[in-house]
């Protein structure tokens, strides 16, 4: 059975990957270019990124394309070889991870998820502030955003904080 799903992710990989020329001036865009494409992939797939998070590298050669195009990317920025091949890893656990929650739908329809988001909006909301103050008064902080900002907004802090990462 493992063999099988793992067919599946090298197929995954295969239909959707485009490597760039790595560009010293460009790779922040790029290598933001290729996580979305990761998450892309993933979340096309229904259970993919699961496969891909139970495997501890990547071993098809559609998903070392992938992993190639990344360091080639991320070495071309002038980073170490240890800053890069830590990036590289983090940067791929996080694309998993936002494609594994984005594929995963719970058993849910859309209308049944924007309800439960609404119920876990109502379950924060009379939470004790005395118990919780910091979640209570930052609850209109919490409950925004889509997936989308928050996406963004990770993948931003990951890169930015490679490119500070001393080389």
């Amino acid at each position: 059975m493992q063999d099988f799903a793992e067919h599946r992710a090298a197929r995954a990989f295969r239909d959707a990957q485009q490597v760039p020329q790595p560009d010293p001036e460009k790779w922040q865009e790029q290598i933001k270019g290729l996580i979305r494409q990761q998450v892309e992939v993933l979340t096309a797939h229904p259970g993919i990124a699961q496969v891909v998070m139970r495997t501890p590298a990547p071993t098809g050669p559609n998903a070392l394309v992938v992993s190639e195009a990344m360091m080639a990317v991320l070495r071309s920025a002038g980073l170490s070889d240890r800053v890069v091949a830590f990036a590289v890893d983090i940067l791929a656990l996080f694309g998993t991870a936002v494609a594994m929650e984005r594929s995963a739908d719970f058993g849910l329809s859309d209308a049944e998820r924007i309800e439960r988001m609404e119920m876990v909006q109502q379950y924060f909301s009379e939470l004790p502030a005395d118990r919780f103050p910091t979640m209570v008064s930052m609850l209109p902080a919490l409950m925004s955003g889509d997936e989308e900002e928050r996406f963004d907004f990770g993948l931003d802090i990951l890169v930015q904080g490679i490119a500070a990462t001393p080389h």
